[in-house]
């Protein structure tokens, strides 16, 4: 059996996605000492506010234009949608632990990697439902962003830390 969902869904989806997100690096920039990590995750908080920005404003036009496309999603993949959005892809909880000393710098950096990661995933679902290269393309762009952050926390790992940074 087949559900229904438009584009305006999956855009509703990623705003709350990039919501969560600004406000997982906002808090880790708050959190951080190190001018030069706090301004990392001050750099992605607001990439992650504009990028939320973004897809308000095409969510917009697509509903003045009332072209929305439906996609066809099987059960499995509305059972994933509704698992996903149901959760939060970045746990906050995670960042409470890093104030209070729990978590290393790594470990928050491997986490915001892991919540990246999770958001690629459910759009490669939402992608291999679309019927129509419009939704496909807007999917698409979404993913590189989210894949741009995962490079470049991944090259920050493998950068290393400062001894003074809170690397635990």
């Amino acid at each position: 059996m087949k559900s229904k969902i438009n584009l305006v869904d999956v855009l509703d989806i990623a705003i709350q996605i990039e919501e969560q997100g600004a406000q997982f690096y906002r808090k880790a920039a708050e959190a951080e000492t190190d001018p030069e990590l706090s301004g990392m995750f001050a750099r992605l908080a607001r990439e992650e506010e504009g990028h939320a920005n973004s897809y308000r404003k095409k969510k917009e036009a697509l509903i003045e234009g009332e072209d929305v496309s439906e996609l066809n999603v099987s059960n499995e993949i509305e059972e994933f949608i509704h698992y996903s959005v149901k959760g939060n892809f970045f746990d906050l909880r995670g960042v409470e632990r890093f104030f209070t000393g729990e978590r290393s710098i790594r470990e928050l950096i491997e986490a915001a990697i892991d919540m990246e990661n999770r958001s690629i995933s459910f759009y490669a679902a939402i992608r291999e439902s679309a019927t129509d290269e419009t939704t496909r393309k807007m999917v698409n762009n979404i993913m590189s962003e989210e894949l741009f952050h995962v490079v470049y926390l991944g090259k920050r790992l493998e950068m290393g830390f400062k001894p003074n940074s809170s690397s635990r």
